[in-house]
């Protein structure tokens, strides 16, 4: 039979990688990145440890664009385009190759075997492969090169994350380091959508939203329902408008009937999906394994297997429960599922309003913001029977206080009826939490109950400061600050 030859390999190559012939003309079509951006060229920049890059996370979050954003930036710094490589293993040209026999259409790269980087601020070469599920086995593939080029940095990417997370961690140990890329937070949405303070702004020392409370909140809503995936919000500011359908065939498609089941081999697909649109609408809500048993009739084995497929994929997160002590229980019955990106229920049930009944939708895009590797064991709720408290965060083990005891409601009710926010209160004066918080629909004042102090801000406010803080503190550390959010609230957004 025949084989694809080395010249249309190389042709393939050579369309996939325009800036070997343009070098310093060639720039990445998208100008706008991620605020993940910097962290991830610093990663793929290291020279310390020979380690691949495997960049992982859900479909459409802009993974392939922000390789292609890394190797403008390498040659505007002057690196040599001809040492850096791109392949997109989905190409049929590509399917079934071994990554080794790409390494030769790189210039200078038959001597970097074996032999350790001299210069500490690059490596010798830059190889991207995007897309790599399609290659059978690739941990293996990649963990050889890895060992036989410590000068070359490899960095990888691909949609059907289950595959990339199990693999990595199998088979990748001390060679491989991962990076997951989430959905778009709401900073970043007002950011690609230009609503946010332009950068002479910032360097002047003004960060203020000039948004109305009306306004922030329209725009939280349009995040809600279309904001969680660049393509999605460029292409709405763009002014198009089939935007339900992008999301859905794009992402709900070929996650749910092609990439899980090639993944774990379910038979089913279709029951697949209905299940993740069962939890679409019930997004935010306590549910228990025997509950989604009776409303769906699958077997609470398969519904487990199902919750454990669909949270590898990053489309959904389980969050467990507490007492109002704040202690975990031995025996977990209830808990609550949250979608990953408030934005796949519209591809399923179509756009929200401002006016709708949406306590839950709002309470998954907060849960949104803080939505990371190292925060998902640190987020829990807190249930009894006759309270519930919507989110702690806790950065430390218990018994240690919980930073934060949240609150969500999408009213303004509090300023009339107090018993809104009556577990909140009991919970806080039990375990007293660094910070209690109330997000409403528009009031920012500070309340005073029974000695219990609780700030009070606007939820889509809150969703900004959160994400802008969150990213700002990626180049300096991990740690969230419990005082962070009314200090960083008020000094920017009176």
């Amino acid at each position: 039979m025949k084989q694809v030859s080395d010249t249309v390999i190389k042709k393939t190559l050579t369309k996939e990688n325009p800036w070997w012939e343009l070098g310093l003309n060639w720039h990445s079509e998208h100008k706008t990145t991620r605020t993940f951006f910097t962290s991830f060229l610093s990663l793929v920049k290291d020279t310390a440890i020979n380690r691949a890059l495997v960049l992982y996370g859900p479909r459409r979050t802009g993974k392939s664009v922000m390789m292609k954003q890394v190797i403008t930036t390498l040659i505007h710094k002057g690196f040599p385009a001809k040492r850096i490589l791109f392949a997109s293993l989905d190409n049929p040209v590509h399917l079934g190759a071994w990554l080794e026999s790409f390494l030769p259409f790189l210039e200078d790269v038959q001597d970097t075997k074996h032999i350790q980087i001299i210069d500490k601020k690059y490596h010798s070469h830059y190889v991207f492969f995007d897309e790599i599920q399609h290659l059978d086995d690739w941990q293996r593939h990649l963990k050889v090169l890895v060992d036989t080029y410590p000068t070359i940095k490899f960095v990888v990417s691909g949609s059907a994350a289950a595959a990339l997370k199990h693999h990595s961690i199998e088979s990748g140990a001390g060679r491989f380091r991962d990076f997951l890329l989430p959905p778009l937070t709401f900073f970043e949405y007002l950011d690609f959508i230009d609503k946010t303070p332009t950068i002479e702004d910032r360097k002047a020392g003004k960060h203020n939203l000039n948004l109305t409370s009306d306004q922030l909140n329209a725009e939280f809503i349009d995040y809600i329902n279309y904001g969680g995936f660049p393509e999605v919000a460029l292409a709405k500011k763009a002014g198009v408008t089939d935007l339900d359908s992008i999301i859905g065939k794009d992402v709900l498609d070929k996650v749910l009937l092609l990439d899980l089941p090639s993944i774990y081999g379910i038979d089913d697909s279709r029951e697949l999906y209905r299940f993740f649109a069962k939890l679409a609408l019930n997004t935010g809500m306590e549910l228990s394994i025997k509950e989604l048993a009776q409303s769906t009739n699958i077997s609470e084995n398969t519904i487990r297997k199902y919750l454990e497929f669909l949270e590898a994929a990053f489309l959904i997160q389980v969050i467990h429960r507490i007492d109002k002590d704040g202690r975990h229980f031995k025996r977990v019955w209830t808990f609550k599922v949250y979608l990953t990106n408030p934005s796949l229920r519209t591809a399923l049930y179509g756009p929200i309003t401002i006016d709708d009944d949406i306590g839950h939708i709002i309470e998954t895009a907060v849960f949104g913001q803080f939505y990371r590797p190292t925060r998902i064991n640190q987020l829990n709720y807190a249930r009894w029977k006759d309270g519930e408290v919507d989110m702690i965060w806790r950065s430390k083990p218990e018994p240690a206080a919980a930073d934060y005891a949240i609150e969500i409601k999408w009213s303004d009710r509090i300023r009339y009826d107090v018993k809104q926010v009556r577990a909140l209160v009991q919970f806080s004066a039990k375990t007293k939490p660094n910070q209690t918080l109330l997000l409403t629909k528009s009031i920012n004042e500070e309340r005073k109950i029974n000695d219990l102090v609780i700030n009070v801000f606007p939820v889509a406010l809150f969703c900004y400061a959160v994400s802008r803080y969150e990213y700002a503190a990626l180049l300096i550390g991990p740690a969230l600050s419990p005082q962070f959010a009314k200090q960083l609230i008020v000094a920017d957004f009176q």
